[in-house]
């Protein structure tokens, strides 16, 4: 088995382990009346242990990955026969500008639950409501379409830097400042930092994929983050049912797609040499 194919089975396996806690943790972790954390609740406890472990583990699993800068246009790092990693780009940005579609079509007049600050009321939160819902879902589809523009560039005029890449790191950073501004008002942190935290790790993806278009990327780094980005997104379509938090999973889903896509048609042997193969 190849070691690409091999990384991507433990990610895999780890971002199910983290769903199945993330399950378990909107089952049992809250309080059914107010939405309150229980205190010691044995999910909410491993969850983080298992993300910092997975850390560790995929770090030591990239090391042997080249440290970079990589001096090769992206278009000759890309296999362009391999199909499934082709495949995953194209399906990933086509659901990343998907979703940022959803986000705006239910952009007025939706609203979630969450308790007040001091614990004792349940008051309506607003889950992306008016401009800054529209707002949001335009960053997300503005991103997922930079993404399939730059596999385009790649392919329709090889060696041209394809520095369109450099805009999705930005589009995600103003998406993630909106966003804690919409969910920093819930005081249940349980609620929406795995949100965060996976929006975090795709913009610093984001950003280790645009070293790639400039000829300056980095392998070990952009493999760590992209599969980081991969378990936060499946760990967080434990929330697909929850009211308001369908939309916002499936952006790190497409995000993780489209960076395994990547992963998987980049020839690093020959990136590590500074050649590819014709």
């Amino acid at each position: 088995m190849k070691q690409c194919d091999k990384k991507s089975l433990l990610t895999l396996c780890l971002g199910a382990a983290g769903m199945s806690l993330r399950l378990l943790q909107n089952m049992t972790g809250f309080e059914p009346g107010t939405g309150l954390p229980i205190p010691g609740s044995i999910p909410g406890i491993l969850l983080p242990v298992l993300l910092a472990l997975s850390a560790v583990i995929l770090f030591r699993m990239n090391s042997k990955l080249p440290k970079g800068p990589v001096e090769v246009p992206l278009s000759r790092l890309l296999n362009w026969n391999d199909k499934e990693g082709l495949f995953g780009i194209l399906a990933g940005g086509c659901v990343m500008a998907f979703s940022g579609v959803l986000e705006i079509a239910n952009a007025f007049g939706r609203t979630v639950t969450a308790v007040s600050a001091d614990g004792m009321e349940i008051v309506t939160v607003s889950a992306g409501t008016g401009r800054s819902g529209v707002v949001m879902g335009l960053l997300a589809v503005v991103a997922g379409i930079c993404l399939l523009a730059g596999m385009a560039i790649c392919r329709k005029t090889p060696d041209t830097e394809p520095q369109i890449l450099l805009a999705v790191p930005v589009l995600l950073l103003a998406r993630l400042i909106f966003a804690y501004r919409l969910y920093s008002v819930d005081p249940v942190l349980a609620n929406y930092y795995l949100e965060l935290l996976g929006l975090m790790l795709l913009i610093l993806a984001s950003y280790r994929l645009s070293g790639f278009a400039v000829q300056a990327g980095g392998p070990r780094m952009f493999g760590f983050y992209a599969d980081l980005t991969a378990i936060l997104a499946v760990t967080l379509l434990a929330d697909g049912h929850r009211d308001g938090y369908k939309r916002q999973a499936l952006l790190p889903l497409g995000g993780a797609a489209a960076l395994e896509g990547f992963q998987r048609a980049m020839r690093m042997s020959g990136a590590a040499k500074g050649k590819t193969e014709e």
